[in-house]
């Protein structure tokens, strides 16, 4: 009997000890997944934070490629170029186009030119314009609202500032003269 006493005893505390090695690995096991969960919060953060980032970055970068654009499609409307010759062989073509006959054309360069007077682009800082002085020929009516609306719809940037007509006394729907006054826009260099 004393074996078995024995026995029981070394079974009791054989499971005490069994016991507490469970709660002891369970106590290990939580310290260490408490330190793992710790830094996988950390990692998920700066994933997250990296994440926004990257995403600044992306806007970032369409807003400098829509600056890009922006500036492509000024140099169209706003070209640097100061060549009276250039804005001469627009106009003119638009005159030949239009059956509006030129008989002189004058130049008038400014500086910049701001006001309530003007429309968007002379609010601008550094736009300059060049003043354009037009003296038309004997033209229909319509011809000379073709050769405006072809001025109007010009990718190069131009106003027409001033429009006197001079009509026939002989022929309905004749125009004998007409003086021009155009502003185009342009960028300095």
């Amino acid at each position: 009997m004393i074996h078995a006493k024995r026995f029981f005893a070394v079974l009791i505390s054989l499971d005490i000890m069994l016991g507490l090695g469970i709660v002891g690995a369970f106590t290990l096991a939580g310290k260490v997944s408490a330190g793992k969960s710790s830094s996988i919060a950390t990692l998920k953060a700066d994933v997250e934070t990296n994440a926004q980032v990257i995403n600044g970055y992306e806007k970032l970068k369409q807003v400098v490629n829509s600056n890009k654009e922006v500036e492509a499609i000024a140099a169209k409307v706003l070209p640097q170029d100061k060549e009276q010759s250039v804005a001469l062989a627009e106009i003119d073509k638009f005159s030949k186009d239009a059956k509006v006959p030129l008989k002189q054309i004058s130049f008038s360069i400014g500086t910049a030119k701001s006001g309530p007077t003007l429309t968007s682009p002379s609010s601008l800082k550094g736009v300059l314009v060049v003043s354009v002085n037009l003296k038309c020929g004997p033209a229909k009516y319509n011809n000379l609202l073709n050769f405006l609306k072809s001025i109007e719809q010009n990718q190069r940037r131009m106003q027409v500032t001033s429009v006197a007509m001079n009509p026939s006394t002989k022929t309905s729907g004749l125009i004998d003269s007409t003086d021009l006054q155009i502003d185009i826009y342009l960028k300095p260099l």
